[in-house]
């Protein structure tokens, strides 16, 4: 694409020219405005145009193809005058090939298949080999790891090492060992170790042995199979010291692979336990987006519920149907509506679907504006409140407050909301349109939704942000920020200006504003302030540092809050010249945070408990903390000390699934995905409980030793 662009200013070979010359009119004048204004073209409309071109008669030249004679693969296509479709269409994509040699690959002459010993076997597979390295590097390699490495190789080496410790008390070997001036235990444990190095330096063949089959046979050099050897080892240390223990009381190994084998059951049944328990009462309860309506309080969980503060009972109610598992867009109030907004979907990971067909809810709430008013005597959660609203536009992705009514963006555009016109359109056959009614038939809508922001086609991972005068909007999108003004006499946006930033275009990057300055903040880098006035100024917020950046928010007072992955809260100034991380309730574990008209900020964290911050006063104004069910008393003080100690076979699983797939980076396309728990965190402390566990076998074991040696 890039190359036929710079076609298009007169750059290029004698063969791209020529090529550039069989375009159609249109697809050069796209060519020749994605020169001049980097505007993005449809990959699929590329592949059409060169699929045309594989059916022109006349694109050979010798004088833009001078060197193609002199070619053995040419000479019998050229020297004919009759070619069929099929040799037309070979010998243009030979041409095309040899006008973009680094651009266009020819995968004629490339073929896969299964082999052994040199051996091929059956047909070519319908794929090459590069096609193939994405799957087995996300998912055969993984596969390989769960099934042969933790679960096939780590019981055959409990079964090889088993009668290493029963057979060393056996009366024969005991004596002839213990005539030498040595204990029990430092016998005991010189077997332990020796056990774990044989095991270690056959897992080591096994693992560097597939890491260099890969590496020459596919082209794929994976060290994440060989950073797997060391966490194998640790996990056998952890599943041999129960076989130890099991064989130093009953000398038997049968006993022992059986005890360790139970061990390994019950781990995983506890780790499977907790999984529900952790997903029920700490991820999907946990909130991702706060919404105050004077001393209504409304916030959206990770599951996709709506929830509503209820004072009487001091927990939060699921309002309007309580559905997991769903996309929530918004809430977001309108004041002039005395309604609450927000629209929900099915809500799929990677940015896959769940955006189709996207309508309105409509939460009536005037007492929420006005506590005397008596339209509803309902909680402000019941379903008797909602009403449905207009279609949202295709795919959208985000829904915010727009002064006094509400914008969606969406990858091809920003869109407003009228409320005024969302309402039925009057229809002049008013006894047909009474008789649907009563059949549960709405009559059709006037479109409520207004494209201010056109000609976008943003590519995910993208953001939007608006400034809180509405006056700047800014889109990202594959490492690019365009950034439009609105245009007071016309009350247009217009494009402003557009850059290109030098990091990873993959990297899912938060943006936000005000109409001096642009945050952009990719992640696992620094945040960085980019001057809207001059684009080339750029600095980065050091004293932040690395980190991944949740949300960026304006305050009515124009400071600024900062939300990251780490969960801290930073503050700045309008210029984002003065930093500082409160130290407030909630800060630290913050999930979620949002202005309120007040200028209160508040804080979601800890699952489900809100802080109301004074920044002012550089205090906390008020506190909201659910009670306990019983279902969190059992995850809290039963299971989680449990899971703590105890061995984690399936997150050791997920931790070679980090390694071999080469997850060092996010592959989060969208905001959504990353709402997870610290991989690395868990991974720690597994590791450290488990080295605790260990030590206290190990420890029993040689005391148990110790009473024999008295």
């Amino acid at each position: 694409m890039d190359s036929l662009a710079e076609v298009s200013a007169g750059k290029g070979s004698r063969a791209q020219k020529a090529v550039y010359a069989k375009l159609s009119d249109s697809f050069q004048k796209l060519m020749k405005d994605r020169k001049e204004t980097k505007r993005r073209v449809a990959i699929g409309v590329l592949i059409d145009e060169l699929n045309r071109i594989l059916t022109v008669s006349d694109l050979y030249s010798e004088e833009a193809w001078p060197n193609v004679k002199k070619s053995d693969k040419y000479n019998d296509l050229l020297n004919r005058q009759d070619l069929s479709k099929i040799e037309l269409e070979k010998l243009n994509r030979k041409l095309l090939d040899s006008a973009f040699p680094s651009t266009l690959n020819s995968p004629e002459g490339r073929a896969t298949w299964i082999a052994y010993a040199g051996i091929k076997l059956g047909n070519p597979l319908p794929f090459t080999k590069e096609m193939a390295k994405p799957f087995i590097e996300q998912a055969f390699y993984p596969i390989i790891m769960w099934v042969g490495l933790s679960v096939v190789m780590l019981f055959i080496s409990i079964i090889i090492t088993s009668s290493l410790i029963p057979d060393l008390f056996q009366p024969g070997s005991l004596h002839l060992l213990l005539s030498k001036p040595i204990s029990r235990s430092l016998l005991f444990l010189t077997k332990y170790v020796g056990g774990c190095i044989f095991v270690g330096l056959n897992v080591t063949f096994v693992l560097v042995g597939l890491y260099l089959y890969s590496g020459l046979q596919l082209d794929i050099w994976n060290d994440g199979i060989l950073k797997c050897i060391p966490l194998f080892i640790f996990s056998f240390l952890v599943y041999y010291a129960v076989s130890c223990l099991a064989g130093l009381i009953w000398r038997n190994a049968i006993i022992s692979v059986v005890v360790t084998a139970l061990f390994w059951a019950l781990c995983f049944v506890l780790g499977m336990v907790y999984s529900y328990f952790q997903n029920a009462v700490e991820m999907k309860p946990s909130i991702r987006g706060i919404q105050i309506v004077n001393e209504s309080i409304w916030v959206r969980s990770m599951s996709g519920r709506l929830l509503c503060w209820d004072k009487t009972t001091n927990r939060w109610q699921s309002a309007f149907g309580e559905r997991d598992d769903q996309r929530l867009l918004g809430p977001v109030a309108i004041a002039s509506q005395k309604s609450l907004y927000f629209a929900r979907t099915e809500n799929l990971p990677f940015g896959l679907g769940g955006r189709e067909n996207m309508k309105l809810d409509i939460a009536k709430i005037p007492d929420a504006y006005d506590s005397a008013d008596q339209t509803f005597t309902s909680p402000q959660w019941a379903d008797s409140r909602l009403d449905s609203g207009s279609n949202l536009p295709k795919s959208a992705e985000f829904m915010i407050p727009w002064g006094e009514s509400l914008a969606v963006m969406t990858p091809n555009g920003l869109f407003v909301f009228d409320p005024s016109k969302d309402r039925p359109v009057e229809n002049r056959f008013e006894g047909i349109t009474n008789v649907l009614q009563n059949f549960g038939v709405k009559p059709p809508k006037e479109e409520a939704f207004k494209q201010v922001i056109k000609d976008v086609d943003l590519t995910r991972p993208f953001d939007w942000t608006v400034s809180q005068t509405r006056n700047t909007v800014v889109a990202y999108s594959k490492g690019e920020a365009i950034v439009w003004k609105l245009n007071s006499e016309t009350g247009e946006y217009a494009e402003a200006w557009r850059k290109t930033f030098d990091f990873d275009k993959e990297l899912l990057t938060t943006i936000g504003c005000n109409d001096s300055i642009l945050f952009v903040c990719p992640e696992g880098l620094a945040p960085m302030v980019v001057d809207l006035n001059q684009s080339d100024s750029i600095r980065t917020l050091d004293k932040i540092g690395n980190t991944r950046v949740r949300q960026i928010l304006n305050g009515p007072t124009k400071e600024i809050a900062l939300l990251d992955y780490a969960r801290n809260i930073w503050l700045l100034n309008e210029s984002a010249t003065e930093i500082q991380r409160p130290n407030l309730t909630g800060q630290g574990e913050a999930l979620s945070a949002t202005f309120a008209d007040d200028g209160k900020l508040w804080v979601a964290y800890r699952v489900s408990n809100i802080a109301a911050w004074d920044l002012k006063q550089n205090s906390v104004a008020q506190v909201l903390s659910p009670r306990s069910s019983l279902r969190d008393l059992i995850y809290y003080w039963i299971l989680k000390p449990m899971y703590m100690i105890a061995q984690r076979p399936a997150e050791m699983e997920d931790l070679q699934e980090v390694l071999v797939t080469n997850a060092s980076k996010s592959i989060a396309v969208t905001r959504n995905d990353m709402d997870m728990i610290d991989q690395e965190k868990e991974t720690g402390t597994s590791i450290l409980s488990n080295m605790i566990f260990v030590s206290v076998i190990l420890t029993f074991c040689c005391l148990y030793l110790y009473r024999q040696d008295l």
